[in-house]
């Protein structure tokens, strides 16, 4: 600006630069102050931090006291320890099987053996407290009037020896007749006709194997009916040979 104000100068217009002097001043002024604000615009920050808070006062931590560790004590030794032993509790058995009745066994083996007979009233069969009885018709097998066993009594006492061979009891045949009197040169009473038949069928058993020992005859006459002698129906009852199968001792 200065070199400007200059040149008019030269140009012989002398009065007006020294009337317009002060803008010389003015101008390095606003100049100065241009800089001035540039370099102050230079130096301020980009980024304003927010003032960071004033330091917290330093606090005094107390130390614990410190104290020595009590001695150890010996570790004790593991206790063993045993395994309760359970209660062994026998072994529950098995109740044992029961043996089948003897008398009952004989029974329904002479049941077996004489249904057919027993069907038809030829046989009956009993049971009492010392054994079972078997009571025979004497018409199966003897003739009228006599003790010699008849043909089809073969078969009837085989079938006794078997049901009754295999055990031990003692066999009791008796002899029974009705009331009516015998009076024969063999028999003369129906006491010798009914301890004949007794002792014929005894001697048959024991030719088929059974003991002499195991059997007795006797013979009861007419003492100990069935039925009432008074009808012909109740006399065919008590003429009869009753084997009384004693339990086994």
């Amino acid at each position: 600006m200065r070199a400007l104000i200059a040149l008019e100068d030269d140009d012989g217009k002398g009065e007006a630069v020294d009337t317009q002097r002060w803008m010389v001043s003015y101008a390095d002024f606003i100049t100065l102050l241009f800089v001035l604000f540039l370099v102050l615009y230079a130096k301020l920050p980009r980024h304003i931090e927010p003032p960071s808070p004033p330091p917290r006062p330093l606090q005094t931590q107390v130390m614990p006291e410190l104290r020595p560790l009590p001695a150890a004590e010996p570790a004790e030794a593991p206790v063993e320890v045993q395994p309760v032993a359970q209660e062994t509790k026998p072994p529950v058995s098995e109740p044992a099987p029961q043996a089948p009745d003897p008398q009952k066994v004989l029974l329904d083996e002479l049941s077996r053996s004489f249904a057919d007979l027993a069907s038809v009233g030829n046989v009956t069969l009993t049971t009492r407290k010392d054994g079972v009885v078997l009571e025979i018709a004497d018409t199966s097998l003897f003739a009228s009037g006599t003790a010699q066993p008849a043909p089809q009594a073969q078969e009837i006492i085989a079938r006794i020896a078997v049901a009754i061979g295999k055990g031990r009891n003692t066999v009791i045949v008796e002899g029974h007749t009705d009331n009516v009197p015998i009076k024969t040169a063999q028999y003369p009473s129906n006491w010798e006709l009914s301890s004949a038949r007794a002792a014929s069928i005894v001697r048959s058993l024991q030719e088929r194997g059974i003991s002499a020992d195991r059997l007795t005859a006797a013979g009861l006459a007419h003492t100990r009916p069935r039925s009432s002698n008074d009808t012909d129906q109740g006399r065919r009852e008590n003429r009869r040979v009753s084997l009384i199968v004693q339990n086994e001792p």
